[in-house]
């Protein structure tokens, strides 16, 4: 009976081997296949004049008796702004609500309790400007109107589609430069692709804070906003086959 336990564990044995046999010329071409790759990294920017721009515009409220009075005063007001930015020639659609809210104020005594001060509503916008020398006019005339609130202002490329993939192409071509010239100098050829990724970025609002009403700058007022160029920035990662 242990001879033929024996003969069995032998059996195998050799069939394992033979196994690792056959497998073996898989695994060293897989490994020398690994070592023969190249991976390499490409960037392009391209600047581009921004052809619209984003303004967020707000209004809020003071405390008011009731939530009622609150929300009255912020219509009477906000529609001030929204009037006034028909007036400069924005259109309804490119008027956005970001945020609406309405809160209790609370006053506090000394001794820590809370008495109710009244009620206080806000509402903000994002306002597209797509004549980019109207941007001066919707701040100003905004903030005469009733406005207290401007967050920001970014600029953008309103279809930017054509400009990332102007920008993936040169980051491609750099790429592909790179890696001609390292393998030119370890003596191979570049095969095919293997593996490919990109990824891309822009630029950054320029915050303009509410300081419009307390230097005067409402009204009829001029108010300049440079505009600039927008970067538009695609990294790419590729891997070649070496031959």
């Amino acid at each position: 009976m242990n001879n033929v336990i024996s003969a069995v564990i032998v059996a195998g044995l050799f069939y394992l081997a033979g196994q690792y046999v056959v497998s073996s010329p898989n695994r060293e071409q897989q490994a020398l296949e690994a070592d023969r790759e190249i991976t390499v990294a490409g960037e392009s920017t391209i600047s581009t004049r921004p052809d619209i721009a984003k303004i967020t515009v707000g209004t809020q409220t003071e405390p008011r008796s009731t939530a009622q009075a609150a929300l009255e005063d912020l219509t009477t007001k906000f529609d001030q702004v929204v009037d006034a930015l028909e007036k400069v020639g924005i259109e309804e659609k490119d008027i956005r609500t970001t945020n609406f809210s309405l809160n209790p104020q609370y006053d506090f005594t000394p001794d820590g309790r809370q008495t109710l001060r009244g009620y206080t509503a806000s509402e903000n916008v994002i306002v597209t400007v797509r004549d980019l020398e109207k941007i001066g006019d919707v701040i100003s005339q905004t903030t005469a109107a009733g406005a207290n609130q401007v967050g920001g202002v970014s600029f953008e490329i309103d279809e930017d589609s054509d400009i990332k993939a102007q920008a993936e192409e040169e980051a491609i071509q750099d790429a592909r430069e790179k890696a001609e010239r390292l393998a030119d100098a370890l003596g191979t050829s570049l095969g095919s692709v293997k593996r490919y990724q990109a990824s891309s970025g822009g630029g950054y609002p320029v915050p303009l804070y509410d300081t419009l009403q307390a230097e005067g700058r409402g009204g009829d007022a001029a108010l300049k906003v440079p505009v600039g160029e927008n970067e538009t920035t695609v990294n790419v990662s590729v891997t070649f086959e070496l031959r």
